[in-house]
This record gives structure tokens, C-alpha cells and sequence, in this order.
């Protein structure tokens, strides 16, 4: 067996937070055909379960077999809950960038418990976008920042925009913009938003 193997099936077996710190390319690197045969099994059940970190493994496998491991889990979106469906949906979009699988985290955001959603906007907070995309997604942002009572996710989308607008990270506008955006009050939110 080849040390990736061991260090795979170590992982595999882990519980807890060890487990929740995922797999890692190490894990992969170098299985034989055999091994990787069986890793494919664990991770292909275990997303199926709706298990993320299984679903987030699909990073490091061979982009033929992450996405008929993902597609097959999204097939399951009537028996997993939202946060597996949006995980599955946000590694398809990194490896196909296909912007369906995007469609389909916003089209359901309405959809997701309260948990759920606050994993769907952290992921969506995560995705680069590029300037075609991110108008049409900016606008799922801006709804956030007006009407989301969580401050941290307010603060998330916040600091989406700014960045997507241009604005570095750390600067003295940056600082002054997040303010403004994660205001207590709506008026001062919207009078930001609109002189971005």
C-alpha cells in the first residue's frame, strides 16, 4: 500500500474535528489504480450519505469522476438537506465552472433552514465570480447586506462586494465601506450600496 493510501484510509477513519479537517491532495497523490479504485468507493458512499467533507474531497480526484460523484448527489437534492446539495453544487461550479450549479445554490438560498443558509451564503462569499457573473450575483448580495439580521453574514456579503468592486482589502475605504454595510441602521446600508 502506498503511504497517500494509508494517510487516505487514516482520514477516512478519523472522527470529530479531526475529521472535519478534511482531505487534503496528500491523500491522493500517488494511489495505484487499485487504491484509487477504493477511495473513489468511500468518498462516492460517503457523499451520497451527504457527508461535505466526502463531497469536498472531490477537489482532488480526476475531474471526470468529481462530477459524476457530484452529479449523483445532486440527483439526491429530495433526500440530502440544502447544505450538502450546496456543497456538491459549489465544487461542480469550481471545477466545471458551469454556472448552473451557481444558479442552483442562489435559486434555493429561500429554501435552506436557517443553518443551511448561513453555510449556502458563506460558500457563495467564497466563489471569485469575475465581472460577467458577479453583476448578476451582486444583487443576491446587496439583499443580504439590506435585509439579513445576522451581522456576520451581512458582513460576509459586505465584504464581497467591496472586494468585487476593487476596493483592496485592509484599505481606509475598505474599513469605511464595511462600516457602512454592516450599519445597524438600513438607510446608512443603502446609501453605501448606492455609492458603490
Amino acid at each position: 500500500m502506498t503511504e497517500a493510501f494509508n494517510m487516505f484510509m487514516n482520514q477516512a477513519a478519523s472522527q470529530g474535528r479531526e475529521y472535519g479537517d478534511g482531505f487534503n491532495s496528500s491523500h491522493f497523490d500517488g494511489l495505484t489504480q487499485s487504491e484509487l479504485t477504493k477511495v473513489l468507493r468511500i468518498i462516492e458512499e460517503r457523499a451520497l450519505d451527504g457527508d461535505a467533507i466526502a463531497i469536498n474531497a472531490t477537489s482532488f480526484i480526476n475531474i471526470n469522476d468529481a462530477v459524476s460523484i457530484i452529479e449523483k448527489v445532486l440527483r439526491k437534492s429530495g433526500s440530502l438537506g440544502r447544505k450538502s446539495i450546496n456543497q456538491a453544487s459549489l465544487e461542480a461550479y469550481k471545477i466545471t465552472r458551469q454556472r448552473k450549479y451557481l444558479d442552483n445554490m442562489f435559486d434555493h438560498l429561500g429554501l435552506c433552514s436557517e443553518q443551511e443558509r448561513w453555510h449556502c451564503i458563506q460558500l457563495l462569499c467564497s466563489i471569485e465570480y469575475g465581472n460577467e457573473w458577479f453583476e448578476e450575483a451582486k444583487a443576491v448580495f446587496e439583499k443580504i447586506v439590506l435585509d439579513e439580521q445576522d451581522e456576520v453574514l451581512r458582513h460576509s456579503a459586505a465584504k464581497k462586494i467591496i472586494l468585487e468592486s476593487g476596493i483592496p482589502e485592509g484599505t481606509t475605504i475598505y474599513q469605511e465601506k464595511i462600516k457602512q454595510l454592516i450599519n445597524e441602521e438600513r438607510k446608512v446600508r443603502e446609501k453605501a450600496l448606492s455609492d458603490l
